[in-house]
């Protein structure tokens, strides 16, 4: 039967695939599994002025967060502060998207960036919706709740110079490992 003879060779070439992936060769950059995440983007900085991403220069890290978060978001920047301790604090700078922009005005970034000691550049737009795109592209979940709270991913985007993702670090992943990683893609 021709569907029977299809399943065969289906499933032989099934395992084929499967037992030769097991054994395959790291011969491609572990970056390349982010290669779907991320996409240049204009907002505008803690200081008022336009910011692209494409004419940023240096490694970063982009996080989404908002001033306002009452747990997540202090967590997170206070294990950057920590982290930015350990890494080239001239090559590498802290990119926070704020989820909030009717209340994240470049003022009250530039306060909140003030009480860190690493290159703090806080994100923002006049308009709300032109975050929620820029989210999707780095797949950072974020919704507001029926409660009226926000609710967003606490990761943190590893970016090399050319803007590529180059790893996902959960808020909570280890300093020491997060800094040889964000040594390893420093030009």
């Amino acid at each position: 039967h021709p569907m029977s003879r299809f399943c065969v060779r289906f499933m032989a070439a099934l395992l084929v695939t499967l037992s030769s992936c097991g054994h395959a060769e790291r011969d491609s950059d572990d970056g390349e599994i982010y290669s779907h995440l991320g996409a240049d983007f204009e907002l505008t900085d803690h200081r008022g002025r336009p910011f692209r991403l494409s004419e940023h220069e240096g490694v970063s890290l982009l996080f989404f967060g908002f001033t306002s978060c009452p747990d997540a978001c202090p967590l997170t920047m206070s294990r950057l502060a920590s982290l930015m301790k350990d890494v080239p604090v001239d090559k590498v700078s802290v990119l926070f998207v704020s989820v909030d922009p009717r209340r994240d005005t470049p003022e009250r970034l530039a306060q909140y960036g003030a009480s860190y000691d690493f290159r703090f550049i806080g994100l923002t737009s006049k308009d709300p919706s032109r975050i929620p795109p820029i989210a999707r592209a780095f797949a950072a979940g974020l919704q507001r709740t029926s409660e009226g709270t926000i609710d967003h991913s606490s990761r943190i985007y590893l970016l090399d110079s050319q803007h590529r993702v180059r790893d996902v670090f959960a808020s909570d992943d280890d300093t020491a490992h997060m800094a040889e990683v964000i040594g390893s893609v420093i030009d």
